[in-house]
């Protein structure tokens, strides 16, 4: 790779020699940009040398290599190199024109420098000593090569990157060059070497052509076109142009790219296509950051490979080269391009034409380009621009002459001639050739074989002209006998391409009649040489060519004459010989589906040299076979024999022609390979399986998905049959089938969908049977969708329900997999019929019974489609369970939030559980439902201004209406018209759709009142049946006598009787309805009689004779018109009848009459209402002119056409009835009698209209008639009642009459009432109530009223006493009647009365009043029942009489009818709406009686025995009570409580869930299922009474609980009853509010675990031990930490029992006791956590620290050390940790391995093992620390006095001196490799720790009783100390040559010297100070040494750019990375073995 690299660098060089250093950068930059993945200019100009060092130092704090390792060993040369490139760049800035701006560090050269880095050290080794003498780059010479040095450099880095970055990412410009280049690799080496080979010219020839070639470089011409004939020498001329203008020419230099058209032997290379491919691959080589070139060719490429289309892809690579050669427009560089060998163009000579005009525009079209091309004949047009130069035999005989004396030399007996000898052969051998340098070669070639001079000449002399016949006759005819050489010869012809030595040895290996490969490799490079050296030759790489084209042609032309194998037969044996040679090299492997990568197709192809070829081309071979004939083939049986199995050939095809073809181009011949494997191995082969499979992969990139599903199904069938039934090979296909499917959308079950669907289940069943759980959920879930995709549901449902299954027992139904795929039951569509898609077991509800702060419609819709699918399998608890549930969440969430979008969902949910009720017939409860939601809404609507919840009360009232409720309905709809119309939307849709229902709602009122008046009455309907008498032979009869009066009709006088006999028949056809045999007979008779009113021409009369009988004939006529539908000609036949009479007949004829009222009839039957109105305004005119106004004729036809407008709202109507009344009263006050429906009609016309005071004259006037004129008008008492009302309503509301006027009407009105009618007659009866009512409007007369009232009671009591049987039913009912409507007043009154009475009301009086209120009361109660308000009006009445006795007695009295009517109520009736309407208005009875807790207490025993169904003697329903019950609750509860904020709903919602509550705890308790579905159920409903304050029920549900649980898990708790409790009572709490069914070990741990901080918060420190305690017990009984969140929590309870929450504890022995339970229960945590495997990794960094810290105080250092070796080794993958972690955690890891081998001492293998890993890993942390941050960073001193500390424990102390003789080295002297300077740092902070370091020192030596081997460092170290700081600072401690070491050392300073547990153990290191207090860290400076970081310079204004987060990790490239303990040898070139370079300290 470095190699390749290098060569890179050494091309550039040469191409840039002369490019400034801007240049070369200008391209590295250009080429960084395209060739990588997200750099651009913003990112390589904020790289900076400061970034790439801080990468470094963070990858080194990561991995933390070990010293001496190859990482470290590539961090270091990294850092190296990069500082030197950066200090040589700083040196040439000075004198480089234009500076380096931009010469920056690209992200992507840290992946690229690490495995060059130890080259790159050794380069940045020379840069460094050309820093260090940069004083002598003063002059020019020497300036020029430093930077030409620098521009090497940095191409160098810039090569490496991109060839890094192009093996690890496939970059997009190796496919476009993969994309030019020929398609193996022998055409790829023929292509590259082609003008290489071409230049072996003989010395001196072509040189006389540069003259010629400077001449056309000067000139204007662009092209010049060099022709001759075949060998004339053009390729060689081609060669020596080329190679020329590599050179600068006249002192100018040019580009050049060429191409040459190869021969006959390569025919895929011979087309104008692979020319411009070959020209642009060789500009895209000089051009590659050319980003409009390389966007350009990336766009053929993908147009090429969507299409397949050669010719579109010509045409936009010829685009494609225009584009390349405009960076040539400038004019700096001229590009020359050179085509040689044009004839061999592929094609005919227009093509050939056509390639060279392309090749003209270019040259036209960029002036800087110029093109040679050289053919045979000139292809070019004849124009200016063009330039010819002919190669004619006397132009190139000097070229031959040199040709001919450099081959003759060669030959011994030629060079024994003398030299005129010589020249005279020379000149005959020119001569003889004609101008052709390949006749001369054959020539000379075959005179080597002469044996002297003499044979020269003859052989001169006899050899023919012409290339083909000196071939003939030089070889000798025996060697074509040969059988090898023929061979070669046939196989040469046959192949598709040049053939290489070691492909011919191969084949001729092959024996093909054994069918193996001999081992003996044939010498058939010395063959060739010997026996066809004069027409083959053997190039440098070993491929066998034709010396020529024309020499190949011989041979083909040979082999036709029969003298080798026949075409079809080398053909045939070539076949046989590649398949034979496939079949023993590749071996067979099981189908994949994976493409041969190009690295295992080369590896293959270099171990079998032959296969290349055979799997590209042996298909080509096998068409050209005999075999093949058309579309049939006829196999042989040596084909079959040798046809490859393996199937991996198939995989070589595949990525073959992958490679080389299309996606469409490889398609037919997979086609055609499948076809043939069919032939030869049948169908059920593994190879079949592999070439359905590559087909199927193919088809698929052509976008033919279906074919392709069908293909992979067939291979998967087949590999199931093949292999096992669930291989692995089968499996894959079916996956691969699978993923194809995903662009199939079917909806409907097509084949696809089929194949899908087998499939699935078929991978389904795979995974289950290799128990891949994951994937068969996975798999599931499609099936799901799939069958929910083609609409069928039962098999979605059966899905569904599977992969519920899977996840519950996989997951548990707590699990988050859960909740996801319950959302997928929202996809099935809305509408159709609901299955098991929502899969609960049946115990547990949809939503938690928690608080709800997001509400999620998404899961409502799932919820409420949950419902649904239980209903559908029949679970109807279960459903309505999931409803209420859900209604209630909502409604409890609605009480806080108050959007519009929780208002639309309680409703929702409401009316879905409507629904639901309404679905089971349950339509009482669901009418209370709607009645709830009513009553909640009714009040807001006319505020409410929401027109989404609007709709929702809209279809409230839809479903009302649906249920019978029409009045509640009509008052809903009104209210949401009543929005609309106020919004000023009455065109809305709803709206609109609104009134029709308020119609139909009428309507359907109407009808019932209908039908209950109908059965009310006892009359009986009798019904005839019309019977026809009528015979066949009687209408016979009538025709017959009809037909012969008409034909003997021959006078008018016989009219008469033809019209008599054509009604007679007529009358026939009418029975029989033949209404067009009618038509006839009748248009006949008329005819004949009337033909005017037929015809209706002119004016119209009647007949003469009989025009009588004619008008009932022409309306006969008419009416069958009407019949037949034709009413337009019906019409015509009125009208003319109706003319004829007014013209015919006088005013007052009554046939007049009949005509209008028969055409009125007909207009008004087709509804012509404005035709109608013109025939009476017509006829009524007629009348008042000729009669006048007061006739009866007029009066009576007004009075029709009034009745009749009035009929259909006309309102004219009521001018015609003032014109009757005013006519006939003539203004008198007296009615006219025949005015008094006129009348009557316009007293209800102002009535209606308010137009008060012509109501009061109309009134007055009917009344006097009433009064006075009774006897005579007799009107009838409905309109007497009528005038009385309307008469009184006017006095009393409009014209506000003195009540004295209103009283003597109503007198007046009894008066005449007992006059006319008798004391006794209902009317009196009435108008005596009409008299009282007035008298109750007054104080005054309210004794009169009730004297009036007590007298109608005593006549009606007597009235109806003295029944007859004469008596109507009605009148009896009228009686009744008014008899009630008596006492009901007289109750009214006296209740009235007595309460407004100030003075005590009389006994008699106050009997009386309760004996009437008590009959009303109960007599109502019986006609209306207990619930109406009539009932309870009257018993209102009846209760305030019992209220204003005020005693005892009548109080109780109170209470018990109120209970009764209560008890009553709920016994009797069903209704929804009459018992919310009844709760409402008995609940206003105990409000306004002031009995409010008696209302309460009745309240409360209704809810114990309605809704927990507990007995009570009190309460006694008598039915079988409901859930519609609960409305009269909730409308008491309401009207009682009277609270602000109402709330229907929320009271509902709470009474239905308390009673599923209490329900479902009682079904669970009594069957056998789990515990945790009781407590789930225990829970529930506990909460509910907790939070709804039935403290009492709430305990005795917990006592039963917990007797329940004990009975279960109380072997594991073994602690106190009281303990036990309390931790039950806890976990219930916790699952009282759990989503769904919870994990009962989950519930423990987090509800225990919270509990236990929270008692412990609040001081309670025993409960808070015992509630740990138990929690401990249960989780660890259950197995509880096996699981990572179990664990966390875990471990939090251990904490909390030792942490800062049990400071506050006095009692000792507690504290004790927490703490050991603490210990306990973390080690038994961690072994379960160590035998389940689990992953701490996972936790969050606080939970591991505390971790960390709880096992350090707990003193388990070997828990301690396997969790800190995890975390350690874990550190590279976490990404996200900072650097105080990584260090905190490896500080923590090394105390912990020596705190283990500490307590271990005894154990000396412990020790040994544990404290030199400490002492190891210590050391590594040490050395990365200093190498990142400094040697005097304050984490590094750290560090290095732990080391120090940790040799000192161990006795090491000869190295605990060399440790403290370093740090003081590093204070007082620094280092090479650090930026810290002595000069620069702050000594008040580095003072004290030198000083330290100096004791300790002193301590060590003393202990070591030596100075350890340092004793003249150490004395000049502490020298340079005291020098520093100041002998003061020394203190009691004496210079070092003053140490007393035999003394023994103080025990103070002796301890500071050991090592010593950590107070706190973390694994976050206090950095803080960190580059901040010692020195200023780092600011980047040159390095000053040969390995690392010199001194640190104060720099100012340097910034540190971050390549945090934007520069991936080095550690990929890493391939051996050494870890913590591994340990490596130092560099061999130029570092010791420690890891330091040369010098230095390490």
């Amino acid at each position: 790779m470095l190699t390749h690299a290098h060569s890179s660098v050494r091309s550039l060089a040469l191409t840039t020699e002369d490019r400034t250093v801007e240049t070369v950068i200008h391209h590295a930059r250009t080429r960084l940009i395209v060739e990588i993945d997200n750099v651009d200019d913003l990112f390589l100009d904020e790289m900076s040398i400061e970034s790439f060092i801080d990468f470094l130092n963070k990858e080194r704090l990561t991995s933390m290599p070990h010293r001496g390792s190859r990482w470290d060993r590539a961090l270091r040369s990294a850092e190296y190199f990069a500082l030197q490139i950066s200090s040589y760049a700083d040196l040439i800035e000075r004198f480089t024109p234009g500076g380096l701006d931009g010469v920056n560090l690209g992200k992507e050269q840290d992946k690229a420098l690490e495995p060059s880095f130890a080259v790159l050290y050794r380069i940045g080794l020379s840069l460094r000593f050309l820093i260090k003498h940069g004083g002598f780059f003063v002059d020019h010479a020497i300036q020029t090569e430093a930077q030409r040095a620098f521009s090497t450099l940095l191409q160098l880095v810039s090569e490496i990157a991109l060839l890094y970055r192009a093996k690890i990412s496939n970059i997009s410009v190796d496919v476009i060059r993969h994309f030019l280049e020929p398609r193996d690799s022998v055409l790829k080496l023929l292509a590259s070497d082609q003008f290489a080979a071409r230049t072996k010219r003989a010395e001196f020839t072509c040189e006389w052509f540069q003259s010629h070639l400077l001449e056309f470089l000067r000139s204007s011409e662009q092209t010049l076109a060099i022709t001759g004939q075949s060998g004339s020498g053009k390729t060689v001329l081609a060669g020596w142009i080329e190679e020329r203008l590599q050179r600068p020419l006249a002192r100018r230099s040019y580009e050049t790219i060429e191409y040459r058209f190869v021969e006959s032997d390569l025919p895929t290379e011979a087309t104008s296509l692979a020319c411009v491919k070959s020209l642009l691959l060789q500009l895209l080589q000089q051009n590659v950051g050319d980003a409009p070139f390389f966007s350009n060719l990336a766009s053929a490429h993908a147009t090429f490979i969507a299409s397949g289309n050669t010719t579109q892809l010509e045409n936009k690579l010829w685009d494609a080269l225009h584009i390349a050669l405009d960076v040539y427009k400038d004019g700096s560089t001229k590009l020359i391009i050179v085509i040689d060998n044009l004839d061999q163009l592929n094609s005919d000579k227009v093509a050939v034409s056509s390639f060279a005009k392309r090749i003209q525009e270019l040259v036209n079209r960029h002036v800087c380009v110029r093109t040679i091309i050289l053919a045979q004949s000139n292809y070019v047009a004849n124009t200016k621009h063009t330039k010819e130069i002919h190669l004619s035999p006397s132009l190139v005989s000097d070229d031959i002459r040199r040709v001919t004396q450099d081959i003759l030399q060669r030959n011994r007996h030629f060079e024994d001639l003398g030299v005129d000898r010589k020249r005279e052969v020379w000149d005959q051998i020119v001569k003889k050739s004609g101008g052709s340098f390949l006749y001369a070669k054959l020539l000379i070639r075959s005179m080597h074989s002469e044996d002297g001079p003499k044979d020269f000449t003859s052989t001169i002399r006899e050899a023919p002209k012409g290339v083909s016949e000196i071939i003939n006759w030089s070889m000798p005819k025996e060697q074509f006998n040969h059988t090898d050489i023929k061979r070669i010869l046939a196989w040469t012809l046959a192949a598709q391409r040049p053939l290489t030595i070691s492909e011919l040895s191969d084949l001729l290996r092959a024996d093909l009649q054994h069918q193996y490969i001999n081992d003996k490799r044939p010498d058939t490079r010395g063959t060739i040489r010997k026996r066809l050296g004069l027409i083959l030759t053997v190039d440098s790489h070993s491929i066998v060519r034709y010396r020529h084209g024309a020499i190949r042609q011989s041979i083909l032309d040979i082999s036709s004459k029969g003298n080798l194998y026949p075409w079809q037969e080398a053909q045939n044996d070539l076949l046989l010989r590649l398949l034979l040679y496939t079949k023993v090299c590749v071996h067979d492997e099981e189908p994949s589906y994976d493409m041969l990568t190009l690295g295992d197709l080369h590896d293959t192809y270099r171990r079998h040299s032959l296969l290349e070829y055979a799997i590209t081309y042996w298909l080509d071979h096998f068409r050209r076979t005999f075999m093949v004939r058309g579309e049939s083939l006829e196999l042989s049986s040596e084909f079959k024999a040798v046809f490859p199995s393996s199937t991996r050939m198939v995989m070589f095809e595949w990525s073959r022609w992958t490679e080389s073809l299309t996606v469409r181009g490889a398609l037919g011949l997979h086609d055609f390979c499948l076809r043939l494997r069919k032939e030869v191995f049948g169908e059920k082969h593994s190879i079949i399986v592999q070439s359905l499979m590559v087909l199927g992969s193919i088809r698929f990139e052509c976008n033919q998905a279906h074919e392709a599903i069908k293909l992979m199904f067939q291979a998967s069938q087949i590999a199931q049959a093949a292999f096992a039934q669930y291989h692995a090979v089968a499996l894959k296909c079916s996956l691969v089938l699978l993923t194809f499917t995903d662009s199939v959308s079917d909806i409907t079950r097509t084949e696809i969908i089929k194949f899908k669907e087998q499939t699935l289940k078929y991978v389904i069943a795979a995974y289950k049977y290799h128990e891949e759980t994951e994937l068969v959920i996975q798999y599931t879930k499609v099936l799901f969708q799939l069958y929910v995709q083609i609409q069928e549901d039962d098999l979605a449902t059966r899905a569904y329900k599977e992969l519920y299954e899977i996840i519950v027992k996989c997951y548990g139904r707590h699990s988050e997999e859960l909740m996801e795929i319950e959302r997928l039951m929202i996809v099935l569509e809305k509408g159709t019929k609901p299955q098991e898609i929502g899969p609960w077991t049946g115990e547990i509800c949809a939503l938690p019974a928690g608080n709800i702060d997001v509400i999620d419609i998404t899961q409502i819709e799932v919820t409420i489609r949950t419902a649904e699918a239980y209903e559908a399998e029949g679970k109807l608890f279960l459903a309505e369970e999931v409803m209420v549930t859900l209604w209630a969440r909502i409604v409890e969430l609605s009480r806080v939030e108050t959007s519009v979008e929780i208002q639309v969902a309680k409703i929702d949910c409401a009316l879905a559980y409507v629904r639901f009720l309404r679905r089971l017939k349950k339509h009482e409860e669901a009418s209370a439902i709607l009645i709830c939601l009513w009553a909640e809404f009714e009040h807001k609507m006319d505020s409410l201004d929401v027109e989404t919840i609007i709709i929702r009360i809209k279809v409230v009232g839809e479903l009302m209406k649906s249920s019978g409720l029409f009045l509640v309905a009509i008052s809903v709809f009104s209210k949401v018209w009543n929005y609309f119309k106020r919004s000023d939307k009455t065109s809305h849709e709803v709206a609109r759709s609104t009134t029709v229902l308020i119609s139909e709602a009428i309507e359907e009122i109407t009808t019932q009142q209908k039908i209950t008046e109908s059965k009310s009455e006892s009359t009986t309907t009798t019904t005839t049946t019309m019977t026809s008498t009528t015979t066949q032979e009687s209408k016979v009869t009538i025709r017959e006598m009809f037909e012969s009066r008409l034909s003997s009709c021959k006078s008018m006088t016989e009219h008469k009787s033809v019209l008599k006999s054509c009604s007679a028949l007529v009358a026939v056809y009418r029975q029989e309805r033949q209404w067009q045999q009618a038509i006839t007979t009748i248009q006949t008779s008329l005819e004949l009689v009337w033909r005017a009113v037929i015809i209706g021409i002119g004016m119209i009369s009647l007949p003469e004779t009989c025009g009588i009988e004619a008008i009932h004939t022409a309306i006969q006529l008419a009416e069958c018109y009407v019949e037949e539908s034709q009413l337009e000609e019906a019409e015509k036949i009125y009208v003319r009848i109706y003319q004829a009479c007014r013209f015919s007949l006088t005013i007052e004829d009554k046939h007049l009459s009949l005509a209008v009222g028969c055409l009125i009839s007909f207009y008004e039957s087709i509804h012509r209402h404005e035709r109608t109105i013109e025939v009476y305004s017509d006829i009524i005119d007629c009348y008042r002119r000729q009669l006048g106004v007061r006739h009866t004729l007029t009066i009576k036809t007004t009075y029709a056409f009034s009745r009749m407008l009035r009929e259909y709202g006309y309102n004219r109507c009521y001018e015609y009835y003032l014109e009757i009344f005013t006519a006939l009263n003539q203004g008198t006050d007296v009615c006219h009698y025949d005015a008094l429906e006129a009348a009557i009609a316009l007293l209800k016309f102002y009535k209606l209209e308010k137009r008060w005071i012509d109501l009061e004259r109309m009134c007055e006037t009917l009344w006097s008639a009433f009064v006075h004129n009774q006897k005579e008008y007799k009107l009838d008492l409905e309109t007497i009642k009528l005038i009385y009302a309307s008469y009184s309503l006017v006095l009393e509301k409009h014209i506000k009459a003195e009540f004295t006027i209103q009283r003597r009407v109503a007198m007046e009105y009894r008066e005449t009432s007992v006059k006319y009618f008798g004391a006794s007659a209902s009317i009196t009866i009435e108008a005596s109530m009409a008299f009282a009512s007035v008298c109750e409007r007054h104080e005054k007369y309210q004794h009169e009223a009730i004297s009036v009232y007590e007298e109608v009671i005593k006549k009606t009591s007597q009235s109806t006493s003295t029944v007859t049987t004469t008596t109507t039913t009605s009148s009896m009912t009228s009686m009744t009647s008014i008899f009630q409507s008596v006492k009901k007043r007289l109750t009214k009154l006296y209740v009235s009365t007595i309460s407004s009475s100030q003075t005590t009301t009389s006994t008699t009086t106050m009997e009386r009043a309760i004996t009437l209120s008590m009959e009303m009361y109960r007599e109502t109660k019986l006609q209306f029942g207990c619930w109406h308000e009539k009932t309870i009006s009257h018993l209102h009445g009846l209760l305030i009489i019992y209220k204003k006795l005020s005693t005892k007695d009548a109080h109780e009295k109170i209470i018990k009818l109120l209970r009764e009517i209560v008890i009553e109520v709920l016994s009797v009736e069903k209704s929804p709406w009459r018992l919310y309407s009844a709760s409402i208005a008995i609940a206003k009875l105990f409000v306004e009686l002031q009995i409010f807790d008696r209302g309460l207490e009745l309240l409360n025993d209704l809810h114990s025995h309605v809704i927990a169904q507990e007995n009570s003697s009190s309460i006694k329903l008598s039915q079988h009570y409901g859930k519609a019950t609960y409305i009269f609750l909730v409308g008491f509860e309401l009207t009682l409580q009277r609270t602000v904020d109402i709330n229907y709903t929320e009271i509902m919602v709470n009474l239905i869930s308390e009673n599923m509550l209490f329900e479902q705890f009682k079904r669970v308790t009594e069957a056998k299922v789990k515990i945790e579905i009781v407590l789930l159920h225990g829970a529930r409903l506990r909460q509910f009474l907790h939070l709804h304050k039935r403290h009492h029920q709430c305990r005795n549900v917990e006592k039963q609980i917990f007797q329940i649980f004990i009975d279960s898990y109380g072997s594991l708790l073994k602690t106190k009853e009281e303990a036990s409790f309390a931790f039950f009572i806890t976990l219930l709490e916790h699952i009282g509010k759990a989503n769904q069914e919870v994990h009962i070990t989950n519930a423990a741990c987090e509800s225990g675990v919270e509990r236990v901080l929270v008692l412990l918060e609040r001081g309670e420190y025993q409960h808070a031990y015992d509630m740990a305690h138990c929690v401990y017990q249960f989780t660890l009984g259950r197995g509880a930490y096996r699981d990572i969140k179990h664990v966390t929590l875990g471990i939090s309870l251990c904490q909390y029992l030792v942490g800062k929450w049990t400071t506050g504890i006095r009692d000792e022995k507690l504290r004790q006791h927490m703490m050991e339970l603490s210990k306990t229960a973390i080690q038994h945590i961690l072994d379960a956590c160590r035998d389940a495997g689990v992953n701490f990794v996972q936790l969050p960094l606080d939970i591991l620290e505390g971790l960390v810290a709880l096992l350090g105080s707990q003193h388990h250092y070997d828990y301690l050390e396997w969790l800190l070796k995890k975390l350690w080794s874990s550190r590279e993958a976490q990404k996200l940790w900072p650097q105080e972690v990584i260090i905190g955690a490896g500080r923590s890891l090394v105390n912990a391995k020596f705190a283990h081998g500490h307590h271990d001492a005894h154990d000396q293998k412990g020790d040994h093992g544990h404290r030199n890993q400490a002492i190891d890993l210590c050391e590594d942390i040490c050395y990365n620390l200093r190498r990142a941050r400094g040697s005097t960073d304050p984490a590094t001193l750290d560090f290095y006095k732990l080391l120090a500390t940790l040799f000192t424990s161990t006795n090491r102390l000869e190295e605990a001196i060399r440790v403290h003789t370093d740090v003081l080295k590093f204070i007082v002297e620094g280092e090479d490799n650090d930026d810290y300077d002595p000069d620069d740092a702050d000594d008040t902070v580095l003072r004290p720790i030198a000083v330290a370091h100096v004791r300790l020192l002193n301590t060590a030596c003393q202990k070591l009783k030596g100075w350890g081997g340092k004793e003249r460092e150490i004395d000049r170290l502490v020298n340079a100390v005291a020098r520093r700081f100041g002998d003061n600072v020394l203190q009691n401690i004496e210079r070092s040559s003053k140490w007393d070491l035999k003394k023994k050392p103080e025990q103070r300073d002796e301890n500071d010297t050991l090592w010593l547990e950590p107070a706190v153990w973390t694994i976050r290191m206090d950095m803080e100070g960190s580059n901040k207090r010692y020195q200023p860290r780092r600011q980047i400076t040159r390095a000053i040494s040969n390995y690392g970081l010199g001194g640190l310079r104060k720099a100012s204004g340097s910034t540190t750019t971050s390549m945090s987060g934007r520069v991936p990790t080095m550690a990929s490239f890493a391939k051996e990375k050494d870890g913590v303990n591994g340990k490596q040898n130092g560099y061999a070139n130029g570092m010791n073995g420690n890891g330091s370079v040369v010098s230095g300290v390490h």
